[in-house]
């Protein structure tokens, strides 16, 4: 029964922990969006760095 109540309680620890990170994530992504979509805007209109170095 110890085995089962340590597996149930590391079970609702990685829940948890999954939770917490989905919702900071959310948090960093909301924080960082306009910045996120200006990077996205300036690539789509000039290109990564690196295009002018690959040859495919």
């Amino acid at each position: 029964m110890v085995d089962t109540q340590k597996a149930t309680q590391e079970k609702s620890l990685r829940e948890k922990d999954s939770r917490v990170r989905a919702v900071e994530t959310e948090k960093w992504f909301a924080a960082n969006r306009k910045a996120i979509d200006a990077y996205n805007a300036r690539v789509e209109c000039d290109g990564i760095w690196s295009d002018k170095l690959r040859g495919f």
